[in-house]
């Protein structure tokens, strides 16, 4: 079963199925296996800033980075991040990702990551979207944006908080 997938170009992509990441280089055709994690803990969220540099976020694990376009994943086994749910990074250094409720963010590649303690309340369940580097959206039991690629996030309030009613004529 695919979790996810990401493609970088209309031929490049990966995918991820619980402990495996794949590769395609013709646009699903093939694909191929580049990881099987071991032990625990299964592959949650995928995303690439260019053909060789990505992140995998994973459950019960630290996260996955590869250098080389996934030749080689490597377990984050500096960070303290043990239920990641999903990962996205703007270009090889400035990334987020999410950690059971928690934001972090990082801006020297995945280094460091700083907690944002303003944007929470998503669950376990968060996940980003995105329609370009500047626009983001984190969706969960509470959705958040940001315009100006993570510097501020804003809560976005379903209508019905509003007192909106919807009606379909």
């Amino acid at each position: 079963v695919i979790i996810k997938f990401f493609f970088l170009t209309k031929d490049i992509g990966w995918a991820i199925s619980n402990k495996r990441i794949m590769k395609t280089n013709d646009g699903g055709e093939n694909w191929f296996v580049q990881v099987n994690a071991p032990g625990s803990g299964n592959f949650s969220g995928i995303h690439f800033v260019d053909s060789l540099f990505g992140w995998a976020s994973i459950s019960n694990r630290k996260p996955f980075k590869t250098t080389d376009g996934g030749e080689n994943w490597i377990e984050q086994t500096n960070l303290n991040f043990y239920q990641t749910d999903d990962v996205y990074f703007k270009d090889t250094l400035n990334g987020w990702l999410l950690d059971w409720n928690k934001l972090y963010r990082t801006n020297d590649g995945g280094i460091t990551w700083d907690l944002d303690s303003l944007v929470t309340g998503f669950g376990g369940s968060g996940r980003f979207g995105y329609f370009d580097s500047e626009n983001i959206f984190i969706t969960g039991d509470r959705v958040y944006r940001t315009t100006n690629a993570g510097i501020n996030w804003t809560e976005l309030i379903p209508g019905w908080q509003h007192g909106f009613n919807l009606q379909i004529l």
